[in-house]
């Protein structure tokens, strides 16, 4: 079975964590050593893989403490470390069945010709919304 990439970096990221468990020193010590032999690319082939790709966007390869209580905190509240991926927001509000009518009705309209008629009933809608409405929905 094929991994994903959050599942990817949660093994990763296990791993990591499973390796400082195992070591006798203090977690500044370990962390300070860990840091310096993947600098120093002295760490253990599998670890060395494991610690660059525990990370969702590396860009340093630097396990901070706060870092390693995150990922702690994640594992012991759900289990893994892997990252969460956001999904895109499903909430119909009350405003797009209409944003819909406007621009079946008018298709060659402009966002802000539209955005004019739709604020007359829901004034909260910003252009913005409006346009990335159409946008998400392949409408613009």
């Amino acid at each position: 079975m094929k991994l994903n990439r959050q599942q990817q970096i949660g093994k990763a990221r296990a791993s990591v964590l499973d390796f400082i468990a195992t070591q006798p020193h203090s977690l500044a010590y370990t962390l300070r050593w860990i840091n310096q032999q993947f600098t120093a690319r002295a760490l253990p082939p599998d670890i060395a893989k494991n610690f660059k790709q525990a990370w969702q966007k590396p860009q340093c390869f630097k396990l901070s403490r706060a870092t390693f209580y995150a990922w702690t905190r994640e594992r012991k509240q759900r289990g893994h470390s892997e990252p969460l991926v956001r999904q895109k927001s499903v909430i119909v509000k009350p405003w797009h069945e209409l944003a819909l009518h406007l621009k079946r009705d008018n298709p060659r309209c402009k966002v802000a010709e539209l955005h004019r008629d739709l604020s007359q009933q829901y004034p909260t809608v910003s252009y913005r919304q409006l346009a990335y409405f159409y946008k998400g929905m392949g409408k613009s």
